[in-house]
């Protein structure tokens, strides 16, 4: 009996070990907007996208990841002269995912280097006087992060312990009702998309493309959702070459981000890299 006990104990601690991480990450994540919030653009939304994804309704997806067909990735630049990247960074929102890095974002307004910012609506709305100043600072470009910050599916498939939106209705849902939020601060409506946790199936690409937007994914991962030092990430920037997209978070505040990037950023200055929107470059569609 000792020994069934200990063995049971056993596997216990070791589902643990596997399941823990995935549901503090799903936790951090999944929470939504309050009911009354951007409740007319919301409402509207709703309409459109049930009539938008009729022509969806039997489609199957075949494809499902970060880097798959019909994303962008990186891009080329017709002046092989001029060293360029583009720096994008995630405010993702959630219970821990809405706080800002302001040293990060203070550094890039001051130095007024050029910036993608995918932005979730649950980030905007927990910092909405910081969100108004970087708009105002024109130094960011904004783009969509998505309402709830769900992985873009058409079937409700799970990433990282997040659940995907469920259905094409619902995609639609979760890239037009973020879109329009985010044009009601910014007057201009966004034109790429990022998913929570990048990843997509080939039916929600085909919808995003319907509603105008291009899929962005990376070609380097500079921080790991926030999560490795200050070291580690300007080692990998440190490999970066003209044309790569990064991706990299603004909303862990206690993490080695910011010390990372900015460290990562001059290094690349002195490489004499400069630094694009993603509107400003061609982007190569895989």
């Amino acid at each position: 009996n000792m020994y069934i006990t200990k063995n049971i104990i056993k596997y216990i601690l070791i589902i643990l070990i596997y399941i823990t991480p995935y549901s503090i990450f799903a936790q951090e994540y999944i929470i939504k907007l309050d009911d009354h919030l951007y409740q007319d653009i919301r409402q509207d939304v709703k309409k459109q996208a049930k009539d938008l994804s009729k022509p969806y309704i039997n489609a199957r997806p075949s494809s499902w990841g970060t880097n798959i067909e019909g994303v962008a990735e990186y891009f080329t630049l017709t002046d092989n002269k001029t060293k360029a990247i583009v720096l994008t960074f995630d405010a993702c929102g959630g219970r821990k995912g809405s706080k800002a890095d302001t040293e990060l974002i203070d550094f890039l307004i001051t130095n007024k280097i050029n910036s993608t910012l995918f932005v979730n609506i649950r980030w905007i709305e927990a910092n909405k006087e910081l969100f108004k100043k970087i708009v105002a600072s024109n130094i960011f470009e904004i783009e969509n992060h998505g309402i709830e910050h769900r992985p873009l599916s058409t079937t409700q498939k799970e990433v990282y312990g997040i659940s995907g939106t469920n259905s094409p209705e619902n995609v639609i849902f979760e890239v037009l009702a973020a879109g329009n939020i985010i044009e009601s601060y910014t007057n201009k409506a966004p034109s790429f998309f990022r998913a929570g946790t990048a990843y997509y199936d080939d039916v929600a690409i085909k919808i995003l493309n319907q509603l105008g937007y291009t899929p962005v994914a990376f070609s380097i991962n500079a921080d790991y959702g926030a999560s490795i030092s200050s070291k580690e990430i300007i080692k990998i920037m440190s490999n970066a070459k003209s044309g790569d997209i990064v991706i990299a978070h603004i909303n862990r505040p206690n993490s080695q981000t910011a010390k990372g990037m900015i460290e990562s950023i001059k290094l690349l200055q002195n490489k004499n890299f400069i630094f694009k929107h993603l509107s400003d470059v061609e982007l190569v569609i895989k």
